[in-house]
This record gives structure tokens, C-alpha cells and sequence, in this order.
């Protein structure tokens, strides 16, 4: 302590101020040797405090009360910090998922995903499903009948607000979404209540018209019938060009169905006339409905959610594959139209 007043004091002698500047300049640097002199005070006093805890405890846990006491982080503690500082931006973000954990290796010795992030393996598989159909033979043209079950059981409230509120604002969203993907096709709606099917909307390529046709005809009432609804359809789409797809999607809310005859006659006649009919399912698998795409290649689902429900839906929006003989007629069509085409601009030249 004694060097460093005698630093101030030749300081102080050896400015050049009057007698006034160098009493304020030497009662200054006195305050200022008080407040150091308290400060190592204060210091001598903590190092001794720690000592006699040392000297008291030699428990495991005395060093933990001495860092809870005086506020200093633990060695784990900062070991960690220094670890999490070293790393890279890209290490940081993986650093508290352990996503290596997940990885489990097979009989072939591949590694795979056990668990981890849902939404990233449904992404991987919606990417691997559009791989697989990179290069399917898909129809440009189709011709698509909805059929909406309008009974009573679209009433309840298992969905929020109630099932006709989700599924009504889905098929809006549905109807555009369709011709988004598909410019040169079209479609038409059905709506089964009452036990009969009525259709609502010829074949026409204008989404707007199916959407103002369907807030008109919400009423829901009774019970839906597969077997009218097929007839319906079927008597429109037994009559294009095979050229198109001749598709069928049902939205079925009921359990069961109010048929005047066998529903398996219009199955067969939905399959003989290459109609391929799909459902979706808002309440549970039937067993008629099921059997119904599986003899006519179509996709059966039941929605889980109401965004599972929407998956589904939306996911007859892009064109199906082709089977092969819907390719080969295709093909066929093709070639006779560029046939034509050809005997007709030689027959012009």
C-alpha cells in the first residue's frame, strides 16, 4: 500500500497548479486510496470466509456451498459453456436432439430412423412417393364425379364446428385445387340424402360453379345411398370418350347405406365400364366401400383428423397412375388423333 501513496504524493508535487488545484488534486487522490483500502478489505475478508469453510466441511458438498454462496458457477457449468461456445452455428442446432440416437442399423446393414421428427418423415415420404410416380403414365384428360354424403350423420360435432362446416369449406378448397392440377379435365357433383342421389353440377371445367352450386344444396337430411349414386354417375360417364379417366370420389360421413337393390350390381356395372371409384371415409372403414375400390382400382382412406382429412382429400387433386390398358387406349387415341392430323395437313399441302 505504501508504493502507491508515494506514487500519488510525488504525483501531486510534481503538477504544476496553485495552491487550491493541489489541495483538491491531493484530497482527491486521498479518497480515491480509502476506496482501494476497502476494497482489499473486502477481498481479505472473502478469502478468509472461504478458508475457514474449507477448513470446516471437507465434505463433497462444501465447494457446492461455496459457489451457491458467493454466486460462482460450477466446473460442469462452465465446461459447458465452453463447449457450447466452441461450437458452429449448424452444431448448436442439433446439439440438445441427439438425432444419432435415432439411428438403428438393419439386418443389410443400412442405417434407418427409428423415431424422431414426424413431420420430417412424412416429408421424406411424400418425396419418395412423387419419385416413384416420376415416371408413371398419368391421364392429362379426366372426367371426375364427387359424390357428397349428405345425411344425417354429417351433423355431428366430432369436428369443430361440425362435420358439414369441415367438409363443405375442404371441397370449396378441393374444387380448385383440382383444376389447378388438372386444366383440360372435368368434374361434376353428386349429393346423396334421403336415400336418393341428385346431381348437382353437370361436367364442366369452372370450379366457381361447383362452389356456388354446393352452398345452395347443404341440407343435410336421412340416409346416403351408394348404389343411386353409382347408377347416377354411371349413366354420364358410360357415355365419354375413353381417352378421359373416368373417376368416381365419394365423401362418406354415414356407417351404412339405404340401397333399393343390390349395391353389387352397380359395383360390377362401375367396373365394366372402367370407372375407377375412390373414398374417402370421415367416420369409419365400411366394408361395401371398401370392396368397392378394391374391385374398381380405386383408394379407400379414413381421416384420422380433420388435417388428416385433408390430406386425403386433397390428395386426388393430381391425376392417378394409368393402368395398362387405360395406357394402351390412351395410346391408341393418340395415335389415331395424329394420324388424322397428318392425313389432314398432307391432304391441305
Amino acid at each position: 500500500m505504501a508504493p502507491v501513496q508515494q506514487r500519488l504524493r510525488t504525483a501531486s508535487s510534481s503538477v504544476s497548479l496553485d495552491f487550491a488545484g493541489r489541495a483538491l488534486f491531493t484530497s482527491r487522490c486521498e479518497d480515491f486510496l480509502e476506496s482501494f483500502v476497502c476494497v482489499e478489505d473486502l477481498a481479505d475478508t472473502s478469502r478468509a470466509r472461504r478458508t475457514r469453510i474449507r477448513g470446516a466441511d471437507h465434505a463433497p458438498t462444501a465447494d457446492v456451498d461455496r459457489g451457491a454462496m458467493y454466486g460462482e458457477p460450477e466446473d460442469d457449468d462452465l465446461a459447458a459453456e465452453e463447449q457450447a461456445s466452441s461450437l458452429r452455428a449448424f452444431e448448436k442446432h442439433y446439439q440438445s436432439e441427439n438425432t444419432w440416437e435415432d439411428l438403428v442399423e438393419d439386418e443389410s446393414g443400412m442405417l434407418r430412423v427409428t423415431t424422431g421428427d414426424k413431420g420430417y418423415r412424412e416429408k421424406r415420404r411424400k418425396i419418395a412417393l412423387a419419385a416413384s410416380n416420376s415416371h408413371v403414365c398419368k391421364g392429362m384428360i379426366r372426367f371426375v364425379y364427387v359424390v357428397l354424403d349428405l345425411s344425417q350423420a354429417v351433423n355431428e360435432e366430432d369436428m369443430r364446428p361440425s362435420r358439414l362446416a369441415v367438409i363443405s369449406s375442404l371441397m370449396y378448397k378441393f374444387f380448385r385445387e383440382f383444376f389447378n392440377q388438372n386444366p383440360l379435365s372435368q368434374l361434376g357433383l353428386v349429393v346423396t340424402r334421403n336415400g336418393i342421389a341428385e346431381r348437382v353440377t353437370e361436367l364442366s371445367g369452372n370450379p366457381e360453379t361447383h362452389i356456388a352450386a354446393l352452398k345452395e344444396n347443404l341440407d343435410a337430411a336421412g340416409d346416403m345411398s351408394i348404389q343411386n349414386s353409382l347408377e347416377q354417375v354411371h349413366a354420364s360417364l358410360v357415355q365419354l370418350p375413353m381417352y378421359g379417366s373416368r373417376e368416381v370420389l365419394f365423401v362418406v360421413s354415414a356407417l351404412s347405406t339405404c340401397d333399393p337393390g343390390n349395391v353389387h350390381t352397380a359395383i360390377a356395372a362401375a367396373k365394366n365400364a372402367k370407372i375407377r371409384v375412390s373414398v374417402v371415409s370421415v367416420a369409419a372403414e365400411m366394408h361395401v366401400c371398401r370392396r368397392m375400390t378394391e374391385e374398381t382400382g380405386g383408394i379407400f382412406g379414413v381421416a384420422q383428423s380433420q388435417h388428416h382429412l385433408e390430406e386425403l382429400l386433397m390428395a386426388h387433386a393430381p391425376p392417378p397412375p394409368l393402368n395398362e390398358e387405360s395406357t394402351k387406349v390412351c395410346a391408341s387415341s393418340t395415335a389415331m388423333i395424329f394420324f388424322r392430323v397428318s392425313s389432314t395437313f398432307n391432304f391441305i399441302n
